[in-house]
């Protein structure tokens, strides 16, 4: 019976100390959200569940963009530092030219201008939305579907141009870490 006692007693002992860590760990989760930063990205996460899909996909199209941007002048500063040591006599130049900002709003107003006559078409000829039941269980729309090419281009301008011009070529990584892995498959495999 003092067996029966002693491992009832235990098992209480193991379940109230479980509990104990959930609750702190719920405190130290509601202290993190109490801070400044905290707050906002509590507000941030729980903004993004709210919106929908299309309004999710603009949100991240908006963010490439200006991660586009930025990326973009990082690589005219490379640039331009690269052949200034080759040419000490060159005149500094502004990293974004007037031309580079207008090419920029161009394209800023392209996407907006495609998305929303997308949309537009969507909305008056009442077009249903349509899903891939063998790969989602998500329903797409035409507008989702231009938002996400305008999405790919941004990601590919980011990581396949800007970056190759800031002197980290991406493909080329790729493709000699793929040769490198088939040349290990070709000799373990012999």
């Amino acid at each position: 019976m003092t067996t029966f006692v002693h491992t009832l007693k235990q098992a209480t002992m193991e379940g109230f100390s479980l509990y104990i860590q959930y609750f702190i760990k719920l405190f130290l989760s509601i202290k993190l959200f109490a801070t400044p930063s905290g707050m906002v990205s509590g507000i941030s996460v729980t903004t993004v569940l709210l919106l929908s899909s299309v309004q999710q996909s603009i949100l991240l199209l908006l963010g490439l963009f200006m991660l586009d941007f930025a990326t973009g002048i990082a690589a005219s500063i490379k640039e331009q530092v690269d052949y200034r040591k080759k040419n000490p006599d060159f005149p500094k130049n502004n990293f974004v030219s007037s031309e580079k900002l207008k090419l920029s709003l161009v394209k800023l107003f392209t996407y907006t201008t495609v998305i929303l006559s997308v949309n537009g078409i969507e909305t008056i000829f009442k077009i249903k939305t349509f899903s891939f039941p063998s790969i989602t269980t998500h329903n797409y729309s035409i507008t989702l579907i231009v938002i996400g090419v305008c999405t790919t281009i941004e990601f590919y301008s980011i990581f396949f141009e800007n970056f190759k011009r800031m002197g980290f070529d991406i493909i080329s990584g790729i493709t000699k870490t793929v040769k490198a892995a088939k040349k290990v498959y070709d000799e373990v495999k012999k």
